[in-house]
């Protein structure tokens, strides 16, 4: 198994950085535009990428600490994987840590994703930071895929 995580620190309180990360109107301003169902313990959120798309089970909302989901739908590579934020409070800022765990092997498109959560952990700073994050379709593509 093969995990992908990253820390960064953001420079507000763990409250509004959770809000970001547990709420449809948060998700839709610093990961995608196109956010389907709003987050609860056990629903399904969908999100989409254009005509790609990955389908999020809900499995913890913790008040201002940590959220995770389990990919259920969506490149064959992301099912079955869980994906975590933990939040910690630190020298005045919110430290979050990120996993996305269970890939099956390291590759190309691990490598990719990689990427791309750093590109989107970074537009999830400066939406909680500046109110201006760079969610999907306004991101910066990185390859072909996107």
């Amino acid at each position: 198994m093969a995990d992908i995580i990253h820390r960064i620190g953001v420079q507000a309180p763990p409250a509004r950085v959770f809000r970001a990360l547990a709420t449809r109107s948060g998700l839709i301003n610093w990961l995608t535009w196109h956010v389907t169902g709003e987050p609860a313990p056990g629903t399904i959120v969908r999100l989409r990428f254009g005509d790609d798309g990955r389908d999020m089970k809900v499995l913890e909302l913790s008040q201002d600490r940590r959220v995770r989901w389990q990919c259920v739908a969506g490149p064959r590579e992301w099912v079955g994987t869980e994906i975590s934020f933990e939040l910690a409070p630190g020298n005045g800022e919110t430290i979050v840590r990120f996993a996305h765990t269970g890939w099956a092997e390291p590759g190309d498109f691990m490598a990719h994703c990689n990427c791309k959560w750093a590109y989107f952990l970074l537009s999830l700073k400066t939406w909680v930071e500046d109110g201006r994050g760079t969610p999907y379709p306004e991101d910066r593509k990185i390859s072909s895929w996107g």
